[in-house]
């Protein structure tokens, strides 16, 4: 019994630390801005093209009730006047799209490309003003991908999405998150003391191609990423936890031919822990 008992240990520390390692390395292979909260959040990044010199640029939503028409034009560009102007900005039902954490207006930088995140608006314009206090806005756009990418001619006043990458972008996700989930899978495999058998292999292989594909199937879809993520990956991943642990306990064998022993404790960790990295990392 006690042999039994240090080599259980012994399998649970080794779990913990290659859960560790997985996450530490997960963390540095796929950063991504750390907020408040986890869970994807929609973005929209700007490249303005043919710009002044120096500006700021700013997103406007539409807003009910918002009435009145502000001058388009600033007699003092400042920090200050840019930002009180931006508070008490209203045109023909248009205000400025405040983020609730931080500000969301920015100053030109050398490469023109800005990125508006955590919280978007899905239809809106962009403002941009010069230093001369010239107030632009561009004509109203609403964007479809979850992480929108746009390009702004200022000089033309065309503002249009950027799609050709986005299926390129989503095979790339899902083939990442495929191998990522299948390296984590193998390795808890190991930690449970599975035998390297060509039988077990190939059951994680298939097992996790009929379901983490379909799963980041789903996700990767601009309107399946926004409100209800949360409470539709966890009805998935119950879901996918109680398929696989039935799956696991016909198909995974031990070393003494057992092919139901520890099948369902492998598949509620390898789901559990799979499901935490998840959320940490962008589809």
């Amino acid at each position: 019994m006690l042999k039994g008992s240090k080599v259980r240990h012994h399998n649970l520390m080794t779990m913990f630390m290659a859960a560790m390692l997985l996450m530490i390395n997960t963390i540095i292979l796929f950063p991504q801005d750390i907020q408040a909260d986890v869970g994807p959040k929609p973005s929209i990044e700007i490249t303005v093209k043919n710009g002044p010199k120096d500006y700021y640029i700013a997103l406007i939503e539409k807003k009910e009730g918002l009435e009145g028409r502000s001058a388009l034009k600033l007699d003092n560009v400042t920090d200050e006047s840019v930002e009180a102007f931006l508070k008490s900005f209203a045109y023909d039902g248009w205000g400025y799209f405040k983020n609730p954490v931080g500000t969301n207006y920015k100053r030109a930088n050398e490469d023109g490309v800005f990125h508006f995140g955590y919280m978007t608006p899905d239809y809106f314009r962009v403002m941009i003003i010069d230093m001369d206090g010239n107030v632009l806005l561009s004509d109203p756009i609403e964007k479809i991908e979850f992480n929108a990418e746009f390009s702004f001619d200022y000089a033309a006043g065309e503002l249009k999405e950027l799609r050709d990458d986005a299926l390129m972008k989503r095979i790339f996700t899902i083939t990442r998150n495929y191998i990522l989930t299948f390296v984590i899978e193998f390795v808890i495999l190991i930690a449970f003391a599975y035998p390297m058998k060509a039988r077990n292999i190939i059951s994680v292989i298939v097992v996790n191609a009929i379901t983490n594909i379909p799963l980041n199937l789903y996700f990767t879809q601009p309107q399946n990423r926004a409100s209800g993520f949360f409470l539709t990956l966890f009805l998935f991943e119950i879901v996918i936890m109680f398929f696989e642990a039935i799956v696991y306990y016909f198909a995974l064998a031990d070393k003494n031919g057992n092919m139901k022993k520890k099948a369902l404790g492998y598949a509620v960790v390898a789901n559990l822990l799979t499901a935490g990295i998840g959320l940490i990392t962008p589809f």
